[in-house]
């Protein structure tokens, strides 16, 4: 996987056999070589920080010799430790920057539409990072797995994620460059999506904001994807009301967990208590709430039913995707958004 720079991409396993000074990892954690990575900010030249790993690359490219020989190294293989929208287009440009640099404002656009799940639809580079994302999204799910799922011969991270990086990298290029060509590929999520924000716009859903809470919280009679959803929401934290449905739940947006320059974030609160409350308050018959692991990329506080625990790659699809085996609650609107301010607001108070 070369370009013309003759960088070349190298699975995560064997990053230990490359030397400091030719080794560069996106959008990952590694101890040596160049890091250019939105989260490890400690192993991240100060200068080249951003929100999203692509972005970052962007950066790195863009320095003059001078500025990169103060760097110390000049890498040759590239590697990423798990295959996810930002870690592979961080990876897909470095090796190949001349095409990248052609569409240096939609890769970084679909970067982050890919980690935070937002863009803006009213420019040209946001309805290409929909397209771009809704391709990938669609071949890893019809090729691979859904993501954080396994393959029936492979279960760990990194080895799933080499087999994606070997087949995406050789693919994407053109994908890229012909995007309308592949139209097949992208057309049903980026019309769910427009669809979606239509909806929203025309008052069928609404948003209300908390400022205070840094929270959203959407009304909809049916379920929305979250790329509609996030990208029409301003607040941190999404509290969602599905009256059509009777369902209802609570999502930490990704950047509560790596931040966003130049946005004040409200520190995450672990809602694992207001779970247990919530189940002893529930009355629908075999269903309890959870709280996921408060580290997670965005934890999701919901019913579930106890025989049937949604598994961890449908919790990160979109809300419609994983509505079938989510139950309805016997929790009015009022009691849980009163309730989870209340546990909101109390950890503020502990935390000051």
């Amino acid at each position: 996987m070369l370009d013309s720079s003759q960088r070349q991409y190298i699975p995560y396993a064997q990053a230990h056999k490359i030397s400091d000074d030719q080794l560069l990892i996106v959008d990952s954690h590694y101890h040596r070589g160049l890091v250019l990575a939105h989260f490890y900010e400690d192993r991240v030249p100060e200068s080249l920080r951003s929100t999203t790993s692509t972005e970052a690359v962007f950066k790195w490219l863009h320095l003059n010799a001078e500025e990169k020989a103060k760097l110390g190294v000049k890498p040759r293989f590239v590697t990423c430790n798990h295959w996810d929208i930002d870690g592979f287009l961080a990876v897909w440009t470095a090796l190949y920057s001349p095409i990248a640099k052609r569409h240096q404002e939609e890769l970084e656009a679909a970067a982050l539409l890919g980690d935070f799940r937002e863009f803006d639809f009213t420019t040209t580079a946001g309805m290409k990072a929909l397209k771009i994302c809704a391709l990938l999204n669609h071949i890893e799910r019809t090729t691979f797995c859904l993501p954080f799922g396994e393959l029936a011969d492979s279960s760990i991270e990194h080895e799933v994620a080499e087999r994606k990086f070997e087949f995406f990298l050789s693919h994407f290029a053109l994908w890229l460059e012909q995007l309308e060509d592949y139209r097949g590929l992208w057309q049903n999520e980026f019309t769910e999506v427009m669809e979606d924000i239509e909806f929203i716009d025309s008052g069928k859903a609404r948003i209300q904001e908390n400022a205070a809470l840094d929270l959203s919280i959407i009304h909809t009679p049916r379920p929305l994807h979250y790329y509609a959803a996030f990208s029409r929401a301003k607040s941190s934290a999404v509290l969602t009301f599905v009256s059509g449905m009777g369902y209802a739940e609570f999502e930490y947006k990704y950047e509560t967990r790596v931040g966003k320059p130049g946005k004040t974030i409200r520190p995450r609160v672990d809602l694992t208590g207001l779970a247990e409350q919530l189940t002893t308050l529930e009355r629908t018959e075999n269903v309890h709430w959870v709280f996921d692991n408060i580290h997670e990329g965005g934890p999701i506080l919901r019913p579930e039913f106890k025989d049937n625990p949604l598994s961890h790659e449908a919790r990160y699809q979109n809300m419609r995707f994983r509505m079938e085996p989510c139950p309805k609650t016997s929790i009015g609107e009022d009691q849980l958004r009163s309730l989870l301010a209340q546990w909101i607001e109390r950890a503020s108070l502990v935390i000051a």
